[in-house]
Parts: structure tokens; C-alpha cells; sequence
């Protein structure tokens, strides 16, 4: 590794285009006035079972109350 090298946790390797999309899908969800719960809430738990391979994914707001 050289000096001038970023260290990837420390970086976000995001494009311009990802930044975009980050920002209009969270102006949605700001402007639903709906933080928790909701209907992105549940695209979000569906979307998350999906990826880690499982029927169900409930969001929580915390490590100690996913306990």
C-alpha cells in the first residue's frame, strides 16, 4: 500500500449518479413525513429480506433493540 492510497472504510467509493439517487429517495422519504414505519419502511424490509436471502427483515432503530 502506498502513502497517497485511500483505506476503503474510510472512503466512499460512490458515483455521481449513485449520489442522485441517494438524495431524490431520501427527499422522499423526508417529505412523507414519515420517518419510521410506513410504506418505506416496508419496501426497505422486503428489499433487505430479499438481499440476505430470507422471508422476513424487520428494521429497527437500534443494535440493542435488534437484540
Amino acid at each position: 500500500m502506498t502513502v497517497n492510497q485511500t483505506i476503503k472504510p474510510f472512503y466512499f467509493d460512490i458515483t455521481d449518479d449513485e449520489i442522485q439517487h441517494f438524495l431524490s429517495e431520501s427527499e422522499k422519504i423526508l417529505r412523507s413525513e414519515k420517518l419510521i414505519l410506513g410504506e418505506h419502511t416496508k419496501a426497505f424490509e422486503q428489499a433487505f429480506a430479499e438481499y440476505v436471502g430470507t422471508k422476513y427483515a424487520i428494521a429497527v432503530n437500534s443494535g440493542s433493540s435488534g437484540l
